[in-house]
């Protein structure tokens, strides 16, 4: 019985002292893509890189941040431009933590903050411009809204990589306007070149018809060759005899001649 009791003893002492190990010391890993701010008492102590880690929970605490590449993004950001037209856009950026302890001391929420300020960017770089000029401009948009939120972003200790204008999107009204004029152009384009068609083809039959006037044999080969090609797709056998100037007598003159013969008989 009093070997029993002892047991027991000795099962809650290492009970209890297994609890107040966990109390006092804990095991802490920090991952290969994670950076770890080690607090003591309220002040910051060390930084902590990848491995594992002893912490003392009663006076020190860990904080975990991940140092991958992350998105944020805000859509359909409705803006009016200069010309009180309005239009709905996106932007993305591709940022990284660069400095956690700066991340940590600037903001309590530095999501909220980058939100925050690629709104603040959008509405200064499309309110002062028209509607055409941010469809011009877009690249360009694009540039600086990329530098102006790295400045941002540094202040917080945050690497932006890369920024994105995309899905420009126009009220209805506006879609049928450009929708109009984008259809007038391409009709104007397709009558211009029509026109030129027609100019080209105009000088080409001048071209041969001053071909011809300087060479009137050109004619007369011109139309054997095309009653070769016209015989040969038929192919019915037929027989064209054709009196062509320059080339063949003719047939008027051939029968002319026996007239004069026969007007010289009578009157011998």
């Amino acid at each position: 019985m009093q070997a029993l009791i002892l047991l027991l003893l000795i099962a809650l002492i290492i009970f209890g002292l297994n609890r107040l190990w966990k109390k006092l010391i804990r095991l802490e890993t920090v991952y290969e893509y994670q950076v770890g701010l080690l607090y003591k008492d309220g002040k910051l102590v060390k930084t902590l890189t990848a491995g594992r880690h002893l912490i003392f929970p009663p006076r020190q605490n860990l904080r975990l941040f991940d140092t991958r590449k992350l998105t944020l993004s805000v859509s359909n950001q409705e803006i009016l431009c200069i010309d009180n037209l309005s239009l709905k856009l996106s932007a993305t950026i591709v940022y990284r933590i660069d400095n956690a302890s700066l991340v940590t001391n600037s903001s309590s929420n530095y999501i909220d903050l980058l939100h925050l300020d690629i709104q603040m960017i959008l509405r200064d770089l499309i309110t002062p411009l028209k509607l055409e000029e941010v469809l011009r401009k877009r690249n360009e948009l694009t540039s600086e809204f990329t530098t102006k939120m790295q400045k941002e972003a540094e202040r917080l200790g945050i690497v932006v990589e890369k920024g994105t204008i995309r899905d420009i999107v126009f009220p209805p009204e506006i879609k049928r306007i450009y929708s109009l004029v984008a259809q007038a152009e391409k009709e104007g384009q397709a009558s211009l070149a029509k026109a030129r068609g027609e100019m080209a083809a105009l000088r080409s039959l001048a071209n041969a018809s001053r071909l011809l006037d300087d060479h009137p044999s050109l004619l007369a080969l011109r139309t054997l060759q095309q009653l070769g090609e016209t015989g040969g797709r038929s192919g019915n056998g037929q027989t064209i005899v054709l009196a062509i100037p320059g080339l063949t007598p003719s047939i008027n003159s051939q029968q002319l001649v026996p007239a004069q013969s026969k007007a010289e008989g009578k009157n011998l």
